[in-house]
């Protein structure tokens, strides 16, 4: 029965997406000593493949990686010399809606199992949280689990500049309003008000209908997974709910980074020395390369 209900989440064939991520620091002064970690490669393996990945730094220096204790890659970085500006370009290709599992799931650890179940910096144990688990009696099945994604979705609307990066679930819960971040952050928390292992997902969506054309703009993205025994972690996208999709995770997503919340896979994250004022900007783009594979490809890197 579990390898029956673990198939019927493979929604798509096979696809190849292409990841261009670009995201470009300005300060209204000198800075020095810049420090950074990155969590841009996006997984290989369970579910997807990573074809190629690209890291261009700008201003160019040399780049080390390692993996983290949630087995996510970090590329970690240092710049000492005197800057105004740092332009971080990643290209990655990579084949999704591929098989997570290989036989049953091994059983969590007993840390991972005490973490995904805890209630502890964004992910808040409210009144609201409870209600919306306690209305599903099955959530620790796939029915449920679609159910309570159909509820969290139709319930709060997505809408940027209400809620900000270190914003927790009271927010969302507040406004009635927020971003994927926020999304996650509280299906994950409802999961956890029912004793059900979740965890935070960072990555890409796709989006299917282009612009003139070319592909559409678009941000990091986040949903969550819950563990369900004998069917490992089962990813749901509350943000990006359809009748088709019943808001489970298809090959349209691309994988970065896993964790307990937020806190744990930010895409950059570093420090450095100077009194300077830092504004940001990012661009992202995803394209079905199997779509438009007679197209000839367009250079990257740095400009």
């Amino acid at each position: 029965m579990a390898a029956r209900e673990r198939s019927d989440l493979s929604l798509d064939a096979p696809r190849h997406l292409r990841v261009r991520h670009v995201t470009h620091f300005d300060y209204s002064d000198e800075i020095i000593d810049t420090t950074m970690e990155l969590r841009l490669r996006p997984i290989d393996g369970d579910g997807q493949r990573l074809v190629s990945y690209n890291l261009v730094i700008d201003p160019r220096t040399s780049v080390r990686g390692f993996a983290d204790p949630s087995g996510n890659w970090v590329d970690t970085w240092n710049y000492g010399g005197l800057h105004r500006a740092i332009t971080i370009a990643t290209e990655s290709v990579v084949e999704t809606g591929l098989p997570r599992l290989n036989g049953p799931p091994p059983p969590l650890s007993i840390g991972e199992d005490f973490a995904m179940r805890r209630f502890d910096g964004p992910i808040l144990d409210l009144p609201l949280v409870r209600a919306i688990a306690d209305r599903r009696p099955d959530l620790a099945s796939l029915d449920g689990l679609d159910a309570m994604t159909a509820d969290i979705h139709d319930r709060f609307e997505y809408q940027p500049s209400v809620t900000h990066v270190h914003s927790t679930v009271a927010d969302i819960v507040a406004h009635g309003r927020g971003v994927c971040q926020d999304f996650a952050h509280l299906w994950i928390a409802a999961c956890r008000a029912r004793g059900i292992p979740a965890r935070y997902v960072s990555g890409y969506i796709r989006n299917t209908v282009p612009i003139d054309g070319a592909p559409r703009p678009g941000a990091s993205h986040a949903w969550g997974e819950a563990w369900l025994p004998g069917s490992g972690w089962l990813g749901y996208d509350p943000t990006n709910w359809s009748i088709e999709t019943r808001g489970r995770v298809r090959a349209d997503h691309v994988r970065v980074a896993t964790g307990r919340d937020y806190r744990d896979v930010p895409p950059t994250r570093g420090i450095y020395r100077g009194t300077a004022r830092e504004s940001l900007s990012i661009s992202v783009t995803v394209m079905d390369l199997d779509a438009v594979s007679s197209q000839a490809p367009e250079p990257f890197g740095r400009r």
